[in-house]
C-alpha cells in the first residue's frame, strides 16, 4: 500500500541520513537521499541534497539528471534546462533527456527550440513514444498539420500506441467518421487495456462518448 511504501521510505531516511553523519564527504549517501526526499515530494530537501552530490563528484550525471527533474517540479525551468543541458555533456545524447529539454521549452514557450529537442530526441530513439506525441502536439501547434500527419501515420505503422490512436480517434470523430474513431479507440485501449494509465481512461471515454 502507500502507506507501506512510505514508511519503507522513511526507515531508508533514517539510514541514509546516518549514513550522511558518518561519510559527511561522500556523494553516495547524499544521492540515495536525494531519491527519498524526491519520492516523498520534499522538492527543497531534494535540491539541497542532489547539490551536495554534485559537489562531491562534479561527474556524476545522474544527480543532474535528478536535480534537473526536482527543479522541474518546483516550476524553475531555467535551472532545470541548464541542469539537463550538463547532463548531455557528461553522459552523451539520450532520447528521454532530450524529449524532457523540449517539454521545458515548450513551457517557456520557446516553440522552435523545443521543436529541435523533440526532433533530436528521435533521431536518437525513433520508438520514444512521448517524444512522438509531443512533437505531434507541436506540430498541431505550429500549424504544421502534415508535418503531424505523417508523424501520426508513422507511429501508427511501425510503433503503435494509445496516444496515436487516441489523436487519430479524436480527428475521425471530429470529422464525422464515427466508425474509424471506434476503430482507432479500441486499438488504443488494446495496447494496455488492463492499465490505469490515464491515456487509457481516456480513451475508454472517448470509446464511450461515440457508441
Amino acid at each position: 500500500s502507500v502507506e507501506l511504501q512510505r514508511e519503507k521510505m522513511t526507515r531508508y531516511l533514517a539510514l541514509g541520513q546516518a549514513q550522511m553523519l558518518e561519510t559527511p564527504h561522500e556523494a553516495k549517501p547524499y544521492y540515495e537521499v536525494g531519491l527519498i526526499y524526491y519520492a516523498l515530494g520534499r522538492w527543497d530537501d531534494a535540491i539541497r541534497a542532489f547539490q551536495k552530490v554534485i559537489a562531491y563528484a562534479p561527474t556524476e550525471y545522474r544527480a543532474y539528471h535528478k536535480l534537473a527533474r526536482t527543479y522541474t517540479k518546483v516550476r524553475e525551468f531555467h535551472r532545470a534546462i541548464a541542469l539537463y543541458e550538463k547532463y548531455l555533456t557528461l553522459h552523451g545524447a539520450e532520447s528521454d533527456v532530450l524529449a524532457e529539454l523540449g517539454l521545458l521549452y515548450c513551457k517557456r514557450e520557446d516553440f522552435q527550440v523545443a521543436l529541435q529537442y523533440f526532433q533530436e530526441a528521435l533521431l536518437v530513439n525513433r520508438g520514444n513514444i512521448l517524444a512522438r506525441h509531443n512533437l505531434t502536439i507541436l506540430y498541431v501547434q505550429l500549424g504544421q498539420k502534415e508535418d503531424a500527419v505523417s508523424l501520426l501515420k508513422e507511429s501508427e505503422e511501425h510503433f503503435p500506441n494509445p496516444f496515436t490512436f487516441n489523436i487519430l480517434g479524436i480527428w475521425a470523430s471530429n470529422d464525422g467518421k464515427k466508425n474509424e474513431a471506434k476503430e482507432y479507440f479500441e486499438k488504443g485501449i488494446a495496447c494496455n487495456p488492463n492499465s490505469g494509465q490515464q491515456i487509457i481512461l481516456d480513451l475508454k471515454s472517448n470509446l464511450r462518448n461515440i457508441t
